[in-house]
C-alpha cells in the first residue's frame, strides 16, 4: 500500500496537494489522509474526533494511548476520584493485540518515511490531543513523544505543521454528516 501508493518508480514520495498522481496512488494518499472515506480507521481520524470538540470542551479531554492503555486508564480513575490501579495487564483485555510474525511488522524505510508524510497533520493533531489530555504528566506526554520520534522523527519534531506537506484538510461537512 505505501510502497506502490505513497511512492513513485523512482522512490520520490507523493505527498501534497500539487503533486500529480495515477488512481491507485490517488486512493492510497486521500485514504491515508483521511480525505475520502475508504478505510473508517483513516476516514474518522484524530482530526475528526478533535475538530468535533468545540470551545472548552477541547480542553477537558482525557487520553488513552494505545502502547501505555493500563497507566492511562488507571490515570483516569484517579483523576475522576476512583481507586489506584484498578486495573492491571493480567485483568485488561486487548482484543485487538497479538504476536505478530516478521513479515507483519516489516516495513521499508521508504514507505515508512512516506506514511510519516502523508500522517503529517494526523500526527500534529495527536500532538495536540496528547498535550490536552488531563490523565497525562508532562512526562507521559514526552515519553509518546519520544516513541513517535523513533517512527516518524521529522514528525514527531514539526511545530506548528511547519513540515507538513499539506494543509489540513476541511472536514466540517464530514463531521455535520456524522454527527
Amino acid at each position: 500500500f505505501a510502497q506502490k501508493g505513497l511512492i513513485d518508480s523512482k522512490g520520490n514520495v507523493l505527498i501534497g496537494d500539487d503533486i500529480v498522481r495515477d488512481e491507485c496512488q490517488t486512493i492510497a494518499y486521500e485514504a491515508v489522509t483521511g480525505r475520502k472515506g475508504y478505510l473508517v480507521h483513516w476516514s474518522f481520524n484524530y482530526q475528526y474526533y478533535f475538530d468535533a470538540l468545540e470551545g472548552p470542551t477541547r480542553d477537558r479531554i482525557v487520553v488513552i494511548r494505545n502502547e501505555h492503555m493500563v497507566e492511562d486508564w488507571n490515570s483516569i480513575e484517579r483523576l475522576m476520584g476512583g481507586r489506584n490501579n484498578i486495573v492491571s495487564g493480567l485483568n485488561f483485555p486487548h482484543d485487538n493485540s497479538h504476536e505478530k510474525n516478521a513479515t507483519e511488522k516489516f516495513l521499508s524505510d521508504g514507505s515508512r518515511r512516506a506514511l510519516c508524510q502523508a500522517s503529517c497533520n494526523d500526527i500534529y493533531v495527536y500532538k495536540s490531543i496528547l498535550r490536552r489530555g488531563k490523565n497525562l504528566k508532562p512526562e507521559d506526554v514526552e515519553e509518546s513523544l519520544a516513541e513517535l520520534r523513533n517512527i516518524c522523527p521529522k514528525e514527531a519534531d514539526t511545530v506548528d505543521r511547519e513540515g507538513c506537506h499539506d494543509a489540513l484538510p476541511d472536514i466540517e461537512r464530514k463531521i455535520k454528516r456524522d454527527r
